[in-house]
């Protein structure tokens, strides 16, 4: 604590990190810069999108959710079961894509098996971010209800593929996405989830207008000319 408050300024990716060190008291200010991201591999490719429902089975005219990254407690995919069920008189299907961290792959397998969904759910192990395109393209709607997400770069990444994104506020990046299509920020609660899911079944991906967005507002480059601004007003 005694070096931070010596320092010229505070970096924060999120304002969920600004409000984490509130409790030091800390005298510098600081400023919020979202993480920066290689998203020039990303890309709404609609026809590599089709392969992969294809080579998972998935019907093309039935809505896809995508769950990517390690599964993990924090992450909150337990709620997901509960509120799947009450959607199961509506087409879908969902994708897991990631590696099972502390059981919890293994505990929604049987939470969907016990809610008769297991012929819904489509799990693979992680793969290459030069290849997450595929799942990225082929889903409607990313879906991150955490309990807690430092930033959520996979938000971003869906994002840069036209893929929707449902999400609780306790995903850091949720904040810097008011102004984006495409996006629900959701509270951690059964109904609300369910209320939120029912609502975009029916509703297209938002396509190119997610990611312009992201664009101009995630890419790398951008991140850097913010960070040099940054470093010459502390100068």
């Amino acid at each position: 604590k005694g070096f931070l408050q010596r320092v010229s300024l505070l970096h924060c990716t999120t304002a969920n990190e600004q409000k984490e060190i509130a409790w030091l008291r800390l005298k510098p200010s600081s400023q919020i810069i979202p993480n920066p991201l290689d998203i020039s591999q990303l890309r709404d490719d609609r026809t590599i999108g089709s392969l992969w429902r294809s080579r998972m089975g998935i019907p093309l005219d039935q809505t896809l959710f995508l769950v990517v990254g390690r599964l993990h407690h924090k992450k909150g995919l337990d709620l997901l079961p509960r509120v799947l069920k009450k959607l199961a008189h509506h087409p879908w299907h969902i994708l897991f894509v990631g590696k099972d961290d502390d059981g919890t792959a293994r505990r929604l397998k049987q939470s969907f098996r016990s809610n008769g969904l297991a012929d819904r759910c489509h799990w693979l192990e992680s793969i290459p971010a030069d290849e997450l395109v595929g799942p990225y393209s082929s889903a409607d709607w990313l879906l991150l209800p955490s309990r807690h997400e430092n930033f959520g770069n996979v938000v971003v990444e869906a994002l840069a593929c036209g893929t929707g994104v449902v999400v609780t506020p306790e995903v850091g990046v949720s904040d810097l996405l008011c102004e984006c299509t495409g996006v629900h920020v959701v509270s951690r609660t059964e109904n609300d989830w369910i209320t939120a899911l029912s609502s975009i079944l029916n509703k297209a991906r938002p396509g190119a207008e997610a990611v312009s967005f992201v664009q101009h507002t995630f890419d790398k480059y951008t991140i850097a000319r913010l960070m040099r601004n940054v470093y010459e007003q502390v100068l």
